[in-house]
């Protein structure tokens, strides 16, 4: 491998590296430009490997494995908060059900008033 090709690999080390501990953090923020970074290093590696057959090193599949797992899991924590969001809006909204004729009815809720909402 050449001196060029062993910089990228240890470049995209320390990228995966940044990457983990913002999604640690829960800085998603920074997801989005780690990933350009991410991308531009493959690039530049993408010819390289072409023409010496090599692949990539095990450390880094295990980084990007680690990494996309930590991904899947914010994802589904965002999804899990999102979901709770929308039920406690539906509960401020009262509880929908039918009544003896079979109409829709609303009923309202005592409680909506305790709840504080904090930006």
């Amino acid at each position: 491998m050449t001196e060029t090709a062993n910089r990228l690999w240890d470049e995209l080390e320390d990228v995966f590296e940044n990457e983990r501990a913002a999604l640690l953090r829960g800085d998603l923020s920074q997801i989005a430009s780690i990933s350009a970074r991410k991308e531009g290093i493959l690039d530049q590696l993408t010819p390289l490997l072409s023409s010496d057959g090599t692949s990539a090193p095990e450390s880094i599949r295990k980084m990007a494995s680690r990494n996309a797992a930590l991904l899947t899991m914010a994802t589904q924590g965002l999804k899990a908060a999102q979901a709770r969001v929308v039920e406690i809006n539906a509960a401020q909204r009262g509880l929908e059900t039918y009544g003896p004729a079979g109409d829709r009815i609303t009923l309202g809720t005592r409680i909506s008033h305790l709840l504080e909402r904090r930006a």
